[in-house]
């Protein structure tokens, strides 16, 4: 039964839920369910209508473990858990004192700050877009568990340098990801954690890849000459045969 108390109907507005959440091996479940009343004609100052609603999609488990080398790493990630906080995520590094920091790309830090308040998340949530650079006083690992980015993913580049995510489950040829900016003529040098590059050796070369394939897990740097998007497909071709990756 719909009661409407005016002429005038408006968008839906939930008034007061019940639900619960559920974990489960390889699925997790949130659900609401509406009182028998949510929103639909209006009287005065509110909207009713009889209604359900659901407030989270169903979605299957996903896992990524992370590997850490001792000192700089550049990591990002493909799965992201339903609360993404750094510090939470992390709170295993922290626990046993293995790690030292972590940076995003503007400067912002996950670090201890001693006695001016403790371990402290100046950058906050994971973003699929964004890799980050973590220092750590010893290898370590990181398990991360939750929901798998949507693709295709648009990530925005500032000019000059920029520390990307990869948002894919599986291997990607290093210059097929950045062809794009290729074709754009905005791509100066693409950089992962060990200093191998994407970039154009001109008459000693051309675009050479020795980077080879982008990693899960992993995240790079990319210097742009002027502000853009790369977008991230679900897959992609083989390299082009004029671009030479060194053995």
């Amino acid at each position: 039964m719909m009661f409407v108390f005016a002429q005038a109907a408006w968008s839906q507005q939930l008034i007061s839920t019940s639900g619960n959440f559920g974990e489960g091996v390889t699925v997790d479940v949130s659900w609401t369910l509406g009182e028998l009343v949510t929103a639909t004609g209006e009287m005065k100052s509110f909207d009713l209508v009889q209604g359900f609603l659901q407030n989270f999609p169903v979605f299957a488990i996903e896992s990524l473990q992370l590997d850490f080398d001792a000192g700089w790493n550049i990591f990002s990630s493909w799965v992201r858990p339903v609360d993404g906080d750094l510090k939470l995520l992390f709170s295993p590094l922290i626990g046993d004192y293995s790690l030292i920091k972590v940076q995003d790309e503007a400067g912002n830090t996950l670090e201890d700050l001693g006695n001016l308040g403790g371990w402290k998340n100046g950058i906050g949530d994971l973003s699929f877009t964004e890799g980050y650079k973590v220092r750590m006083n010893r290898a370590g690992h990181l398990e991360v568990r939750g929901g798998r980015s949507a693709l295709p993913l648009d990530i925005p580049l500032s000019q000059g340098w920029n520390t990307i995510g990869f948002p894919i489950d599986g291997p990607v040829d290093a210059f097929m990801l950045v062809k794009p900016l290729v074709e754009l003529g905005t791509l100066i040098k693409m950089q992962d954690e060990r200093g191998y590059t994407v970039e154009d050796r001109g008459l000693f070369g051309g675009w050479v890849n020795h980077i080879g394939d982008c990693l899960p897990g992993e995240g790079y740097k990319i210097n742009v000459s002027t502000p853009g998007v790369l977008t991230v497909f679900p897959s992609y071709g083989k390299t082009d045969p004029q671009v030479r990756i060194p053995e």
